[in-house]
């Protein structure tokens, strides 16, 4: 349960990080795209049975979504 309460939460700020960066819309629709894909997939890999393919989408855009908001996130400036 608390997993996909979690996965709500994700998305909303998943949301909100490409609403900021919404300038560069290559850089938002990948984050909109990844968030709503590992949403989709985690339903998918939950519906009736366990799926292996819909488990493996769902880590698989997850790990898109954090590499796109990592990606996102504004430089560090003043560190070496």
């Amino acid at each position: 349960m608390l997993h996909r309460l979690a996965s709500i939460a994700v998305v909303v700020l998943a949301l909100a990080a490409a609403w900021t960066v919404r300038a560069d819309r290559a850089r938002a629709a990948t984050i909109v795209v990844c968030a709503l894909g590992a949403l989709a997939m985690g339903v998918v890999a939950t519906l009736r049975q366990p799926s292996l393919v819909g488990t493996v989408a769902h880590n698989a855009f997850a790990a898109l979504l954090a590499g796109a908001l990592a990606g996102a996130a504004p430089p560090r400036v003043g560190r070496p």
